[in-house]
């Protein structure tokens, strides 16, 4: 519930932003993570030149896929939480080809045999990814982080397991918004 209010105000947030001539703010969301039992907003702006500044919050349940050695041991897990970043656009025209690195902070809720535990986790990320304009203002954005955790709360063990995760995540994205 905490999640859902939220996103609802980013998106409050952001409709109250007024952008001049030379500023762009956009508002997107990420249909890919519905399919995982989720969603995601973010919020920019980007002025004038290469660069693009935003906020994002989200929440998924993470598929048996990306648990690696653990997807056979009964775990189910949510993660809830946002992020702060900059992108590096190559073009000045905003779209294109981006690098960008991004400080993020999340709640990893683990349950396994009917036990959970939520534990808090900060990290930072560098991203790569291409922001494509199909139409008018409407863009798609896919692409690619690689996550570092830097600090957590407490270790993610639940009912004697601990969930097996490397030192970097590979996290793929899919935004679409509309930039006004």
């Amino acid at each position: 519930m905490r999640s859902i209010a939220l996103l609802v105000a980013c998106v409050l947030a952001s409709s109250t932003a007024r952008a001049d001539d030379s500023t762009r703010v956009s508002v997107g969301v990420s249909p890919a993570l519905a399919a995982l039992k989720g969603g995601g907003i973010e919020v920019d702006i980007m002025p004038p030149g290469h660069v693009r500044f935003f906020a994002s919050v989200f929440t998924l349940a993470i598929p048996k896929l990306f648990l690696r050695d653990n997807s056979d041991e009964g775990w189910s897990i949510r993660d809830t939480g946002g992020g702060l970043g900059a992108e590096y656009f190559v073009s000045s025209a905003g779209r294109g080809l981006f690098f960008g690195l991004l400080a993020e902070t999340q709640n990893h809720h683990d349950e396994r045999m009917d036990v959970a535990q939520d534990s808090l986790e900060l990290g930072v990320a560098a991203e790569v990814g291409y922001r494509w304009m199909p139409w008018r203002n409407l863009y798609v954005t896919p692409r690619l982080l690689a996550v570092v955790p830097l600090y957590r709360t407490k270790e993610r063990t639940v009912a004697g397991e601990s969930v097996d995760e490397g030192p970097v995540r590979a996290v793929p994205l899919l935004y679409a918004g509309w930039q006004f």
